[in-house]
């Protein structure tokens, strides 16, 4: 194969790096159909093509979910939208916090996710037009996203969710709120999440069945000028509507009525407590009105209104003075629109209870338009099953791959090494005269020396992939080609630089590869594993993959990967596009086949043998080809 090998390509395949998460993070990642979601144990995306441009979205999706894999506990998880949906929220910053927090590089994938989700549109700049539901969980998120977890790209859509939230809710809600979601940093694990969660819908719900207008609290203080109480001015009122809703005939009977009324609300007047409000001893006014109740006499005499118009914030404005009549419009416009944010805060929680907020719905809308949808499922690397094996059948196959390496083993290994030594070239310096250049001394050359040097060859990683399907189970087939499988193990291991490993595949598409050798692992305490029998059909392209991904975890600047088999793959599609990884990473494929030629319609490189006792010479020209 021309193409050099280039680690890169390979390692930054969707298949392949989708394996390094599920190895890293502990999860199992399945690629299948139109769908993009977890069940707490295994992470779904939609079929993607190994090369998809669609990658850095994939790496934070992935990252996310598992993240809940890893620290959410899915029994804590409630079935109420509006509680499903607050916690959503809340425990999406948590996880993605837990993940930076354990493995540090995450958080350039996870931001990543973030910006494209607001450059795509998948987050929505909230106004105040827009539904009080989505304002609601929409300030939620951005606000924990920007400024808990750390996601400044979404700094604008917080400030719109944050402008709209206060246009839109009572004014009293949003510091009460933002305290509450401050703590997501020290919640340690999903029941905590639940129950801040519940704190927040229930901060809600006060906010929007509070009383009406604030119209006991700030008017039971005693005014700054002497004013009225709220409980004295609102009986008053009461009284006048159905009585006289005509103007005061002259500011006399305003000054008498506001005197009687200031003395009343004072309730720590000694006066007061004779029983005699508003009648002071000698006929005049007291002192407290004559100090304090100035204003009161001018500005009531030259600001009359109407009865039936008469309200609280109104009386307070006209004992501040004339100059404050605008502040009666605005007190009431207040009111009324805090009663209508309540109103719309309580929609938004009504709605709630019918209704999920789910931002993520686009991105797997997305994954889902950028996947094979053609596919029921895409390649991914299986996991290895393991295989347990006894002394007695360590012993049995170590005793055969050493009696049948015993003769390539040498001369594997001389040739590889003789090949490497190419001569001797002159120098002018080194430790060894050359007694042929001693001559060039004459004419002033000073390359004298003989330099000895050794064709540098690379370091390779071989992954041997041997057929264990049910068609292998004959004795003329299975045992010659694992025999000659561990003999090449053998032999391979002696060589420096080369590092070899062995697999056997078949079973089923849930369980399709069994490792014998792994990369770096001694061949001694682990060729008893191919004893395991043969079954199944024939896995392969799920072999070659993981064989793939196999080679892409090793250091080496040459990967080989060799397919023996009896027969052709269940998948030829999916068999195919993982030989087009191999191909496009560089990596070398050779393929046997025994009696069947049908390998060689998938794998450039291959060889056909009638039997299976020729595949020890066969993997040893190929060896000494290669190496």
């Amino acid at each position: 194969m021309n193409t050099k090998y280039n680690a890169k390509i390979l390692a930054s395949a969707v298949p392949i790096v989708a394996a390094a998460y599920g190895r890293k993070f502990g999860v199992k990642i399945v690629f299948t159909g139109d769908r993009a979601m977890t069940d707490g144990k295994t992470i779904v995306l939609p079929s993607l093509p190994p090369d998809t441009a669609f990658k850095d979205v994939v790496w934070g999706y992935l990252a996310h979910e598992a993240g809940h894999v890893r620290f959410t506990d899915w029994k804590h998880v409630p079935t109420a939208p509006n509680r499903q949906s607050m916690l959503n929220v809340v425990e999406d910053a948590r996880i993605e916090l837990a993940m930076m927090r354990a493995y540090p590089g995450t958080a350039t994938t996870l931001n990543a996710v973030a910006n494209h989700m607001a450059q795509a549109g998948h987050y929505v700049l909230q106004t105040a037009e827009n539904d009080p539901f989505e304002i609601l969980f929409s300030y939620c998120l951005y606000n924990l996203q920007c400024n808990v977890v750390g996601q400044k790209g979404l700094k604008e859509f917080w400030l719109a969710a944050e402008q709209a939230f206060t246009q839109v809710f009572p004014t009293s809600t949003k510091g009460k709120l933002d305290q509450l979601l401050q703590s997501v940093v020290g919640l340690e694990n999903t029941e905590q999440a639940l129950k801040l969660a519940d704190q927040i819908l229930e901060l809600l719900k006060q906010e929007a069945c509070r009383p009406k207008p604030d119209d006991q609290a700030p008017n039971q203080q005693e005014d700054s000028s002497g004013g009225e109480s709220a409980e004295t001015n609102g009986g008053e009122t009461a009284q006048s509507k159905p009585e006289d809703g005509q103007k005061q005939s002259d500011g006399s009977s305003d000054r008498s009525d506001n005197q009687s009324s200031s003395d009343k609300g004072n309730g720590l007047s000694v006066d007061n407590q004779n029983g005699e409000a508003g009648k002071p001893e000698d006929g005049s006014p007291d002192k407290d009105q004559q100090s304090g109740g100035s204003n009161d006499h001018s500005d009531s005499s030259s600001s009359p209104v109407k009865g039936d118009n008469f309200t609280d914030g109104q009386q307070h404005a006209d004992a501040d003075g004339g100059a404050e009549l605008p502040a009666k419009v605005v007190s009431g416009e207040e009111a009324k629109t805090q009663s209508e944010a309540r109103s719309r805060l309580q929609q938004a929680l009504k709605e709630g209870e019918f209704r999920s907020f789910d931002p993520r719905s686009k991105l797997r809308s997305e994954l889902f338009a950028n996947s094979n949808q053609m596919e029921e499922q895409t390649l991914s690397v299986p996991d290895a099953i393991s295989i347990s094996t006894d002394a007695a059948a360590n012993s049995k196959w170590n005793r055969r791959a050493k009696s049948a390496a015993s003769g390539i083993r040498q001369r594997l290994s001389g040739m590889v090494q003789a090949k490497r030594r190419s001569g001797s070239i002159s120098a002018t310096i080194g430790k060894r005269i050359n007694a042929t250049d001693i001559h060039r001394v004459c004419t002033g050359d000073t390359k004298v020396f003989r330099k000895t040097w050794t064709e540098k060859k690379p370091d390779t990683a071989v992954h041997i992939l041997i057929d264990n399907s049910s068609s292998m189970k004959r004795p003329d087939f299975e045992i010659p080609a694992k025999e000659a499988a561990l003999a090449l193990g053998v032999a391979l291991e002696a060589i420096p630089k080369v590092n070899p490993a062995i697999t056997l595949f078949g079973d089923s598409f849930e369980r399709p590869v069994y490792p014998v050798l792994k990369h770096g692992q001694r061949t001694a305490s682990t060729l008893g594993k191919a004893d395991l029998s043969p079954s199944g059909n024939t896995p392969m392209a799920q072999a070659i993959l993981y064989g793939l991904f196999e080679l892409s975890q090793q250091r080496c600047n040459r990967a080989m990967l060799i397919v023996v088999t009896d027969g052709r793959p269940s998948n030829s599609q999916a068999t195919r596009d993982a030989l087009d990884l191999a191909k496009r990473s560089g990596v070398e494929v050779f393929g046997i086949g025994i009696k069947i030629g049908a390998i060689s319609n998938y794998i450039e490189n291959s060889v056909i043998i009638s039997t299976a006792y020729d595949l020890k010479s066969v993997l040893f020209g190929l060896m000494k080809n290669q190496l």
